[in-house]
């Protein structure tokens, strides 16, 4: 059998304890700072949790983790989303997007 067809049973048969705390340690961070972000104003924080959220529960059924895939790609740059420069200047940019004139006038009009 070449896999455990879980991510979380692989993950210890391949790194042992380390590698699950490692991995367990890794997914609490990243949960937590995707539900911090979570708003209902942006769209992006959503997407973002929502990523994370079927990364955590395909992984359930089917080995994702550490195998180039759509899922495990996903769960990289949302991981890479959520570090706090990156989203700041993302909020940032939709901030001073909302204030330029364009889209005033367009709301106006």
């Amino acid at each position: 059998m070449n896999t455990a067809h879980s991510g979380y049973l692989e993950m210890y048969l391949d790194g042992g304890l380390i590698g699950c705390v490692l991995l367990g340690a890794y997914l609490v961070s990243i949960s937590w700072r995707s539900a911090n972000l979570f708003s209902n104003e942006n769209t992006f924080s959503r997407i973002l949790f929502a990523m994370i959220m079927m990364a955590l529960v395909i992984n359930f059924s089917e080995t994702c983790f550490f195998r180039l895939g759509i899922t495990w790609c996903s769960l990289v740059l949302s991981t890479l989303a959520t570090h706090p420069l990156v989203f700041q200047t993302v909020a940032e940019e939709e901030f001073t997007q909302s204030d330029s004139p364009e889209v005033v006038s367009e709301i106006a009009i």
